[in-house]
């Protein structure tokens, strides 16, 4: 038996509300590409699935960390934005992981989604990078980034949308996910606000 049968299948009484989910990168490049359809591929695995997930992060790992360590917020935020919009990298990867899904009759879902912003993703943690990643998370325009990733995700065909939403006990914090610590004030929240104003629109 596949599987995705076994899963549905030892649901007991709660089987109809079981999901079935593949995940696969973002079908950003053609190499990403062809290991989307080579997971929908494999023994039949898309005719037994309910979505297709993927992770919907905006980030600046395309700008050098040399460049980005001399990049004020400002520019940053530009380069966030720019990734975004349809045109940008994230809004065609969105748009071509969609195109790729509808082929295959799979609805485009994030088990993850948001602006990543953290330094730990380099070989080592970088202070300049994390001062500047906090700079752009306590900056007001990240709201509108935000808004506009969710935006742009929907319009490309995307379903359910997870937010980062982890938060850090004091004095950790960390700057990716829609509350920087627990005890944040929502004022001061840009990305949980632009959440907010994109589901109140």
């Amino acid at each position: 038996q596949h599987p995705e049968h076994v899963l549905r299948d030892g649901g007991g009484p709660d089987a109809a509300r079981v999901v079935r989910v593949l995940n696969g990168p973002l079908a950003a490049t053609p190499a990403s590409a062809a290991v989307d359809r080579a997971i929908i591929a494999y023994a039949g695995s898309g005719r037994y699935v309910d979505a297709f997930a993927v992770s919907a992060d905006d980030d600046l790992n395309a700008l050098p960390p040399a460049l980005l360590r001399r990049a004020s917020p400002a520019a940053a935020l530009d380069a966030l934005e720019a990734n975004v919009r349809d045109t940008g990298q994230l809004g065609a990867a969105f748009t071509r992981t969609s195109a790729l899904l509808q082929a295959a009759r799979l609805p485009m879902i994030a088990y993850e989604g948001g602006i990543q912003l953290e330094s730990g993703g380099y070989a080592a943690p970088d202070p300049a990078l994390a001062n500047l990643f906090a700079a752009i998370s306590r900056t007001a325009r990240i709201r509108q980034v935000m808004h506009d990733a969710l935006e742009t995700w929907h319009a490309d065909g995307g379903g359910l949308f997870v937010a980062k939403s982890l938060v850090g006990v004091p004095p950790a914090a960390g700057t990716s996910a829609l509350f920087e610590r627990i005890d944040e004030p929502v004022a001061a929240a840009y990305k949980y606000l632009g959440v907010l104003d994109y589901m109140r629109r």
